[in-house]
């Protein structure tokens, strides 16, 4: 299994954690008493750091001991072995000057919250984020939403996305490069991942009786999609850009609950290392493809359009930005993602193998045994999300 680097927080950098969360001004008296490092998310719902809960036992002045709770993020120490599939060597410092510069004009902005307050991080680009979980947000630990997460969700999407297009044409140098760059070379990670795949999916043809030409139809449009997947991305494409979150999946997203009647309250969304500038129809594919309920898809998918264009046109108004991007538009773009829609597929699809089992790394995938491949082939809420999605994509052309 993929490991984390080795982590050992130096003193200064807890105390100038503690006086973030605490509102503590840099004068103040902290020692540092211990910290203790929990299991936050399960390590299966992030592909590239450990997530962990720190308690931090501190007192102030000749005050008697508190404890505060914070989130750490934690890079893979042998992440350097997939930097194959990134534009950037410095994958990491992406998501840091996101949640250090942008988070909080967004936030200032829309005066309200989307995400994580970061406190602080160090060198090693090791994040020390808000502890929401305190507040009561939760991660949906299987990753699919119903409609009524799928609607907060968008909401809160449709919200990150206006505020960023508001920033870039009031304040053009908000927005820095570095945070507009696709991180990912998708075309590498879409045949890759079609390649670690091929002897599921050579299994789930068969068990749906799908011809050998079906197979290999298949293998032609992913590598089809590979060669324009990035093209098929850029800005200029497109009539309405913004910054898109990049990695809209459901174990990215954190919701609060009313306890009295068990109703999402609110959400906040995490993990910005995959954000890029580009039309939000690929977020919001990539959000129905890799969370949504095919139930959720087939009776509600409109509804949610029209809840987040309503979201994102009502945002622009409070800043005086008159919106031209309607449903219309979006639908337009959505229908031309088809090669980051197949790629979507793979990546869920690859997801969705590893939630089956709790030892498996992606590099196990390149030698599956017999046993796993009967287990995912067995497997009823496996074979349905795939099966939905896959005859969706054959159905709109996707595979031609």
């Amino acid at each position: 299994m993929t490991a984390p680097m080795h982590f050992s927080p130096g003193a200064d950098l807890l105390v100038a954690c503690v006086q973030q969360i605490e509102n503590l001004p840099h004068s103040s008296d902290i020692s540092i008493r211990s910290y203790e490092l929990l299991d936050s998310f399960p390590a299966k719902t992030n592909n590239t750091s450990s997530v962990r809960k720190m308690k931090i036992q501190f007192a102030e002045g000749m005050q008697n001991c508190r404890t505060v709770s914070v989130i750490v993020k934690i890079p893979y120490g042998n992440f350097q072995a997939c930097w194959e599939f990134c534009k950037m060597k410095h994958f990491y410092d992406k998501e840091a000057i996101f949640y250090q510069k942008m988070i909080p004009r967004i936030h200032k902005l829309l005066r309200s919250e989307i995400a994580p307050i970061m406190y602080t991080s160090d060198a090693e680009q090791v994040l020390f984020l808000e502890d929401l979980t305190e507040k009561g947000y939760q991660v949906q630990l299987d990753g699919q939403l119903d409609t009524e997460h799928c609607m907060v969700a968008v909401q809160q999407l449709a919200r990150l996305h206006a505020a960023s297009h508001v920033l870039d044409k009031e304040e053009p140098s908000a927005i820095c490069e570095l945070l507009k760059r696709q991180t990912f070379v998708h075309g590498i990670l879409l045949t890759k991942t079609a390649e670690q795949l091929r002897p599921f999916l050579e299994a789930l043809f068969r068990r749906h009786h799908l011809e050998e030409e079906s197979l290999v139809q298949f293998f032609s449009a992913v590598e089809k999609a590979s060669t324009v997947i990035v093209s098929s991305m850029e800005s200029r494409r497109f009539q309405f850009n913004v910054l898109n979150h990049g990695d809209m999946k459901g174990h990215n997203l954190l919701f609060q609950l009313r306890d009295e009647e068990k109703k999402t309250l609110n959400c906040r969304i995490i993990d910005f290392q995959g954000c890029r500038w580009s039309s939000p129809a690929f977020d919001v594919i990539m959000l129905a493809i890799m969370a949504m309920d095919g139930d959720v898809y087939t009776n509600h998918f409109d509804e949610i359009l029209q809840n987040y264009i309503l979201t994102l046109t009502t945002t622009l108004k409070m800043f005086n930005h008159e919106s031209v991007y309607t449903k219309a538009n979006l639908l337009s773009d959505l229908a031309s993602t088809n090669a980051f829609k197949l790629y979507c597929l793979l990546f869920a699809t690859l997801i969705d193998i590893r939630e089956l089992f709790n030892d498996i790394d992606y590099s196990d995938l390149l030698v599956p045994s017999e046993e796993r491949i009967e287990k995912v082939c067995s497997d009823r809420k496996f074979l349905k999300k795939f099966s939905f999605w896959f005859f969706e994509l054959e159905k709109s052309g996707v595979f031609l």
